[in-house]
């Protein structure tokens, strides 16, 4: 037995170093697992893991099967522009005129999704939930297979120009080996670490105008835009403040709810502040795309990757739980040609890879490629699924039910109601009947792109 579990312990790791998806997915089957990795080991005696610009990859991408079957593109007549720019952490309230006049402005014109939610309260499952379509409980088994979205797929076979930049780092969360793991990595752009997140994000923009107006415009074109400033500890100039007083030392080792408690709404303004940061830099790129009559044939597309919770639910940041601040974003899709709508029914990061993906050919009939709807078109959604590290959080008309996923144990949450209050005795019992079927529906699809597991 003891040499047994030695040998398993010692297969994990290797598996680990050379990044083989089989073993890595097949550990997350088994409750209470504890993970050994020989990082460390293999560094100090020269053995390198296995990294995205890796050639040969000793990876199995069997155990994903996405999309289910070889996709049937209609052709499509000049192919629209596409600008998706996404803010850390920006939850769906900093969106006022106050706090965020030029998209608000924007938004105005365009599409404004008013009940929008992120597919995670994590960067990785928030963005994997934009681009792939699937719920972000995929994540793990996608890095481990480097499977890039069908959606970038496509744009590449159409012949697209690429501009594809962040303020923060490709590498983490690991989005040059998902979704742009087919790019060369010198069109990832990313400004150095040396400038403060305000300064990279000032210049990133100044970066995509730049590329917006030395285009190929024989081509079409997609940017991809991911701002920094509003990550915690929340960075602005400050001459740009519309919010005090604001916390001035953010120091995160001293930073206990208990402690935190009486100074959060100066930390809250901190964070209106790089709400606001980030808009100046939006009013550019709109201004940009506006003076080149860009917004004739082009999408745009501005949200959050997640949301961010100011103790209102007992907690700060994100990734700890899928009440609203966490998972409720601003959604705002300018559609060429389409007149400017306010929209209440509920909406999914889900929905936005699938709208695009249909705009450049995928069939209306999403079950090969995609959990997620068209934004345009109503549709009788009955839940939507967020997701973090080890749990999906179900959330229906009327109640929340968050399940694990992976081995963390066999315990389910509480339920909530959709404001997050937990439910208890009969109100519990006769909505756990009702909203049966979709919580089953919503558990298959977690292995619905999982060959041999739907």
């Amino acid at each position: 037995m003891i040499t047994l579990m030695v040998t398993e312990r010692i297969i994990y790791g290797i598996s680990d170093i050379k990044n083989y998806g089989p073993i890595l997915d097949s550990a997350k089957a088994y409750p209470f697992y504890q993970k050994v990795k020989f990082r460390s080991v293999a560094d100090k005696f020269g053995i390198k893991m296995i990294k995205s610009d890796t050639n040969k990859l000793s990876v199995n991408t069997s155990n994903v099967q996405y999309p289910l079957a070889d996709i049937q593109f209609k052709p499509v007549q000049n192919p629209p522009n596409i600008v998706i720019l996404v803010a850390e952490s920006l939850r769906w309230d900093r969106l006022t005129p106050e706090i965020m006049p030029n998209t608000w402005k924007f938004a105005q014109k365009g599409q404004f999704y008013k009940q929008h939610f992120s597919s995670g309260n994590g960067t990785r499952e928030g963005l994997f939930g934009l681009f792939y379509g699937l719920y972000g409980s995929y994540w793990g088994s996608f890095l481990h297979a480097q499977k890039s979205p069908l959606l970038m797929d496509r744009l590449q076979q159409l012949g697209y120009q690429f501009d594809i930049r962040t303020s923060a780092k490709f590498s983490y969360p690991e989005f040059n080996q998902t979704l742009f793991s087919k790019f060369d990595p010198k069109q990832l752009h990313e400004e150095p670490d040396s400038k403060q997140p305000w300064e990279r994000d000032r210049d990133n923009a100044s970066g995509l105008i730049a590329a917006l107006k030395n285009r190929d415009q024989t081509k079409p074109f997609m940017s991809f835009f991911f701002f920094e400033s509003t990550h915690a500890r929340y960075d602005f100039p400050t001459t740009d403040i519309i919010a005090k007083p604001y916390l001035q030392d953010v120091n995160y080792f001293q930073m206990s709810r208990a402690s935190l408690a009486p100074k959060i709404d100066q930390l809250k303004n901190r964070y209106t502040n790089s709400a606001h940061w980030v808009d100046i830099q939006l009013g550019r790129i709109y201004d940009s795309l506006e003076s080149q009559g860009l917004l004739d044939n082009t999408i745009v597309i501005v949200t959050g990757d997640h949301g961010e919770e100011f103790m209102e639910k007992g907690f700060w940041g994100h990734n700890s739980s899928f009440v609203e601040e966490q998972t409720h974003t601003p959604m705002v899709m300018w559609i060429p040609k389409l007149p400017h709508q306010e929209i209440s029914r509920v909406t999914s990061h889900l929905d936005v890879g699938t709208t695009l993906l249909q705009m450049v050919g995928a069939p209306q009939d999403t079950k090969l490629y995609s959990l997620g709807t068209n934004m345009i078109t109503p549709s009788d959604r009955k839940f939507v699924v967020s997701s973090d590290w080890h749990s999906i959080s179900v959330m229906t008309d009327d109640m929340k039910y968050r399940i694990p996923y992976v081995s963390k144990g066999f315990d389910h949450w509480q339920p909530s109601d959709r404001q997050d209050k937990e439910l208890t005795g009969d109100a519990t019992e006769k909505l756990m009947k009702e909203n049966q079927s979709f919580i089953l529906e919503a558990i298959k699809n977690c292995s619905k792109f999982i060959a041999g597991r739907n």
